[in-house]
């Protein structure tokens, strides 16, 4: 069964935030990291507990009825108020 799927603004410019990190760091490994966050997000769509594989980011979302809500991608060293600002 696939969910609807909305990503919050901030949680896109955290992605969008860590492609450019990545892109300064290497070029090409922000597309990696895009491609990471789509099969991420298919993953969560199909099967709502899976991860992000070779980057240490993890989305944050909530499933609510048919539709799964992203509120972040933050890295797993980030200080944890700034998920709960989010809520």
């Amino acid at each position: 069964m696939t969910n609807a799927l909305r990503i919050r603004p901030q949680a896109e410019a955290d992605m969008l935030e860590t492609y450019a990190w990545c892109e300064d760091r290497k070029p090409g490994l922000g597309e990696q990291f895009l491609s990471g966050i789509d099969d991420c997000l298919d993953g969560i769509r199909q099967h709502p507990r899976a991860s992000l594989k070779r980057f240490p980011y993890s989305i944050f979302y909530f499933v609510h009825e048919a539709e799964i809500v992203i509120l972040a991608c933050l890295h797993a060293k980030r200080r944890p108020g700034t998920l709960r600002s989010r809520l």
